[in-house]
């Protein structure tokens, strides 16, 4: 009886190692392995593209079971990192905006992307203030939105490229559309806009409609719209005040984003995966490479990039999330860890 108690004692306390041991690697190699698990997951479940091109050659997104919709960040994505290179080098920017020294610009990308938002943007007018909206017309489960919605996140990548065809052509019919379009980081969620007013100063939500009764102030999405802020405020000071708003509200609230041992992607309590744990960490330090006064900012930065070295927070993730694609990685490390073991067990018993 005793030995039969000592063996399954002995095989949990495998089991709870190489789960410990499992996830815990993974903790430390996300980073490397997320992007082909994410293609292995598109694959099983999605088994069709998640992308298609329409008849003029732009990209449309099969999405949360939409087929081939319009996404204007996807569109904006087709040229953001040439758009952001060829600004960098315009206005000397930090190296934190991109490492650009490989890249050549393209500008063909620029300008395609650039034309589809002339095209595809909607005027509007509110208080006496007028814009310019690239909506989403399609709804968003995971905060109940219903279609059509704005985000602060959409508008300022759009005004990033439309900035870049300006620069590059000259024509200021893309300087007019990328000022109008910042317009709406004036305009309230509830007026049409996607501006929310917090401790600090003001917030551009990534989320925007009225469908809730509190934006969720997504992190990655505000520190977005404040680059498209940094490019324009090189054009005209009247885009400074709207820019200090929005760094000061940053500064005041960002220790907000931190949970036990990780980064809330949001302030209704989801944390982050690590993809965009890491795109928090890049993001506060080009706001702190232009602004080295922020000291919060600074200690942010710190903060989570000591959670990137502790494996605490796999754990946390883990409790809190429930989410299926962590338990799958995590699980695949952990049966590795337990078959391994096992089968140094067995060498050892046979020696």
């Amino acid at each position: 009886m005793k030995k039969k108690y000592s063996a399954r004692l002995k095989f949990m306390n495998l089991l709870i190692c190489s789960m410990l041991l499992g996830f815990a690697t993974f903790h430390y190699t996300e980073g490397i392995e997320y992007p082909a698990l994410i293609k292995f997951r598109d694959f099983i479940y999605f088994k069709e593209s998640r992308y298609e091109a329409d008849t003029d050659g732009m990209v449309m997104n099969n999405y949360l079971g939409h087929k081939r919709v319009y996404n204007p960040v996807t569109i904006a994505q087709t040229a953001l990192i040439d758009a952001q290179c060829f600004l960098s080098q315009r206005f000397s920017a930090p190296p934190e905006f991109h490492d650009c020294s490989k890249l050549q610009v393209d500008s063909d990308k620029i300008i395609k992307a650039a034309n589809w938002f002339l095209d595809n943007g909607v005027r509007n007018t509110t208080g006496g203030v007028d814009y310019i909206a690239f909506y989403y017309n399609f709804p968003y489960p995971k905060y109940s939105i219903a279609n059509p919605w704005l985000s602060g996140m959409a508008q300022g990548q759009v005004i990033e490229v439309l900035l870049a065809a300006f620069e590059l052509t000259q024509k200021e019919e893309y300087y007019l559309v990328a000022d109008l379009a910042a317009n709406t980081f004036k305009v309230s969620i509830d007026d049409g806009g996607v501006l929310v007013k917090v401790d600090g100063g003001f917030w551009f939500e990534e989320y925007a409609s009225t469908d809730y009764a509190e934006a969720p102030l997504v992190l990655n999405g505000h520190l977005f719209a404040l680059d498209s802020l940094f490019w324009l405020k090189n054009y005209n000071s009247e885009w400074d005040h709207l820019y200090e708003k929005g760094i000061n509200a940053l500064e005041v609230n960002i220790e907000s984003y931190h949970s036990l041992s990780w980064s809330y992607y949001d302030l209704a309590g989801t944390l982050a995966n690590g993809k965009y744990h890491r795109i928090h960490i890049s993001q506060l330090k080009r706001v702190l490479a232009l602004n080295p006064q922020l000291r919060m900012i600074e200690a942010a930065i710190d903060t989570f990039e000591t959670d990137l070295l502790l494996p605490f927070a796999i754990f946390e993730r883990l409790i809190v999330s429930h989410n299926r694609y962590l338990i799958f990685a995590g699980g695949l490390y952990s049966s590795l860890f337990f078959f391994v073991f096992l089968l140094i067990k067995r060498r050892k018993s046979a020696d």
